[in-house]
């Protein structure tokens, strides 16, 4: 008997693996009828800012426009709300929060590492154009009352290191930062408001069918959905007076 390790990988079949996306897209769907109330009120408030003072919840949980009644009546908007956005978007640009590491003790050997470490992260900071993303994270923050930002380590980033056995580029990986607004953000249940308290948090973000085979290798079929964006906005209107939507 020799002493070679053997390497054992559990093979799945495919009606365990339609059982699990069964589960996990049930699921992703209870999550997002769950939130449903405060999506509708992220999308009135986006309406708002964009110039739809119009705009209204229906009974059947949609958003719609009250539209004239008759020709002669003047539908103008006087937007109040994007001067006030835009200002405090200016102020809050202006303070950016900063890290900094902090020595354990006053060991010259601590006190070195912890200024190593913080410029460590203020290169990295910068690598990443960290104010750019706080910059998109505060805008969802001020106009949903919330935003995310997801940590997480990218292995094909960073400086290539070598290549595989069959000439594929290996990476040393690096870490990034996204600003993630609260529409892709599905957490177990909505009546706990940290973080430490949800056991699970779906990230659901629209990716194109190009961008998901360039990743995994996998062929989907693509499907219509609504995605909803800050940006990408058309103007409407009559009579001398526009406003935008979505």
């Amino acid at each position: 008997m020799n002493n070679e390790k053997i390497k054992l990988k559990k093979v799945y079949d495919k009606e365990e693996v339609d059982s699990i996306i069964r589960d996990v897209m049930d699921d992703f769907n209870n999550r997002k009828q769950e939130r449903r109330a405060f999506e509708l009120n992220w999308q009135l408030n986006i309406n708002f800012l964009l110039g739809n003072q119009y705009s209204y919840i229906t009974n059947d949980g949609e958003i719609d426009t009250n539209e004239k009644q008759y020709f002669w009546q003047q539908h103008e908007v006087f937007n109040h709300i994007a001067p006030i956005i835009e200002t405090r978007l200016s102020k809050l640009s202006r303070v950016r929060p900063s890290m900094t590491v902090i020595p354990t003790s006053d060991d010259d050997k601590d006190i070195y590492s912890a200024k190593l470490s913080k410029n460590i992260i203020k290169g990295l900071q910068h690598r990443i154009n960290m104010n750019q993303i706080l910059t998109e994270g505060t805008k969802w923050s001020e106009i949903c009352g919330t935003a995310f930002y997801k940590v997480y380590w990218n292995g094909k980033g960073g400086v290539q290191i070598g290549v595989d056995e069959v000439g594929n580029k290996i990476n040393s990986g690096d870490v990034e930062i996204a600003a993630v607004p609260p529409y892709e953000i599905y957490p177990k249940t909505i009546s706990c408001d940290s973080i430490e308290g949800q056991t699970s948090i779906i990230h659901a973000k629209a990716l194109h069918v190009d961008t998901i085979k360039a990743m995994w290798g996998v062929d989907v079929n693509p499907e219509d959905i609504d995605v909803l964006s800050l940006e990408n906005v058309s103007s409407v209107g009559g009579l001398g007076y526009s406003s935008s939507s979505m």
